[in-house]
């Protein structure tokens, strides 16, 4: 179905004078008549850009990068959407550094209504991992009076993992994803040269938010014993215990699903 051009903006200019609440000629003003105007084509305009086009990353463009060593294995980049900065998906990759992390992950997420974090991270600093973890809670909660929190949630694409350091990030929110071949993991914290008692690690997992009957399984089965080797978690683990939902988001999947090794490529 198409439109006449001609009658669309006659039809939006008599609007617009109605919007003044007149219909009288001699008595608008060009001036209000023409803010009323844009902002009626303003409105239109927004929502035929919003509609869906079939380009999952129409309204998203890279925003920023930084990189933790010179050849750009592990980093974090984000993107938003490219209209309002409302909506940012964040890519943490390779190890997390023992600082800098932190303070630029806070930076991304200022004023933001919806943040989705992608990892792709063997671990690394858990000590900066559990400060992202904990902005990502406050995140979640209401601002002030009368404003809604920030919606959050984390994924792993296909061919990613989220293992050691990076899965306390994960875990961080109620609304996690992995795609069917993520890979999850964990295993006993070694903090400053020091190892935590089993019961101790299991407690501190569960404070993340591994759920109780997972937690209790893996200290049963003795690795989160010092030293014991990185536990991965299966899918049916994931879905049976509540880890994760599983399941391909092809938005996500498009948007970060690059090498790692050229991701100089994307400034």
């Amino acid at each position: 179905m198409f439109l006449n051009s001609t009658r669309l903006y006659r039809g939006i200019h008599v609007a617009a004078r109605y919007a003044m609440g007149t219909s009288d000629r001699k008595s608008q003003s060009p001036l209000l008549l023409k803010i009323v105007y844009c902002l009626v084509i303003n409105t239109i305009s927004f929502s035929l850009v919003a509609a869906p086009s079939g380009d999952p990353l129409a309204l998203f463009a890279l925003e920023e990068q930084h990189k933790w060593n010179k050849f750009a294995k592990s980093g974090m980049r984000v993107w938003s959407d490219s209209k309002y900065h409302k909506r940012a998906v964040i890519e943490i990759y390779g190890q997390i550094p023992g600082s800098g992390l932190y303070e630029k992950f806070v930076e991304a997420t200022k004023g933001r209504d919806s943040v989705t974090v992608i990892l792709n991270s063997s671990g690394g600093n858990t000590f900066e991992a559990e400060k992202v973890a904990h902005h990502l809670h406050r995140l979640m909660r209401p601002r002030f009076w009368g404003h809604k929190r920030t919606s959050v949630s984390t994924y792993v694409a296909k061919g990613g993992q989220s293992q050691s350091a990076a899965t306390i990030i994960f875990l961080a929110t109620p609304y996690r994803n992995a795609h069917p071949e993520a890979r999850i993991g964990i295993h006993a914290s070694n903090v400053v040269g020091e190892w935590y008692e089993p019961a101790t690690e299991a407690g501190h997992w569960l404070k993340f938010g591994l759920p109780q009957s997972l937690a209790t399984k893996i200290l049963d089965e003795g690795l989160f014993t010092p030293g014991s080797p990185q536990r991965l978690l299966s899918r049916q683990e994931i879905v049976a215990h509540g880890v994760a939902v599983v399941g391909e988001l092809a938005f996500l999947e498009d948007l970060v699903h690059t090498p790692r090794d050229c991701a100089e490529d994307l400034l």
